[in-house]
């Protein structure tokens, strides 16, 4: 993960992604500072924490919308296929992790423009996260 720190170009910059952020008036404070950051981040790998029902879910539909407006194709996955149906219910377009991984046959050579969101990421196999994180082009936001 370490190698792809600074190695993204930011969805918006960061004065833009305040003012996104900013346009939400019915998200806290901790959920702004986290369409901030992701938005902003030249990082490809980012990690959202938090406990259950804290909205990190909300706030991930603020990230899909603000990035598909961006241009970027938004896909989510989840190491089980309830997390990636709840992921699919906040209109973000999810399969499971593994599915990804047996589908996909170089993932070294993903397309530039897409933002991946992966729910329950803790519940992964290291193996899996591996794999997907190896030959990491796309920003990712891991929670």
């Amino acid at each position: 993960m370490r190698e792809g720190q600074n190695h993204a170009k930011p969805v918006l910059s960061r004065p833009h992604a305040i003012a996104v952020a900013d346009q939400h008036s019915h998200l806290n404070r901790a959920q702004k500072n986290v369409i901030e950051d992701v938005l902003s981040s030249p990082d490809r790998v980012q990690g959202i924490q938090g406990f259950a029902g804290s909205g990190k879910t909300t706030t991930l539909t603020v990230i899909r919308s603000v990035a598909e407006k961006q241009g970027y194709q938004v896909e989510g996955f989840a190491p089980t296929s309830r997390a990636a149906r709840q992921l699919n219910d906040a209109g973000i377009e999810s399969g499971t992790l593994q599915g990804y991984l047996a589908r996909t046959t170089n993932p070294g050579l993903r397309e530039q423009r897409h933002f991946y969101l992966v729910d329950e990421s803790s519940l992964a196999s290291t193996s899996q996260m591996r794999e997907f994180l190896s030959g990491l082009v796309p920003m990712i936001a891991c929670f």
